[in-house]
């Protein structure tokens, strides 16, 4: 998982009024691999904007198809759109 996409499980785990020490244990539990969003991160998450812009993907979803660009690994989510993507490497598993 990308830093930017743990940002943005914090961010909502927040919202739905968990505390921070709470979601820091449920991360912990998880057992995640957690990579840095660094230059090249940004600059493999940015070359993604002409193939993702008409279906409203957004900067944490980029980071997170160019991770799993960069991994080898198909990237997993819910959204519809994402499946829409055609972009060398991406592998979209919908999980519903």
């Amino acid at each position: 998982m990308s830093a930017v996409n743990l940002q943005e499980l914090v961010k909502s785990l927040l919202a739905r009024g968990l505390a921070l020490p709470v979601i820091e244990e449920i991360v912990s539990d998880l057992r995640l691999e957690i990579h840095d969003h660094d230059r090249t991160a940004a600059f493999a998450a940015a070359a993604l904007v002409e193939a993702t812009k008409e279906h409203g993907i957004g900067l944490g979803d980029r980071s997170c198809m160019a991770l799993a660009i960069q991994l080898g690994v198909p990237v997993l989510t819910a959204d519809r759109a994402w499946a829409k993507v055609r972009v060398e490497g991406l592998h979209v598993e919908k999980v519903r």
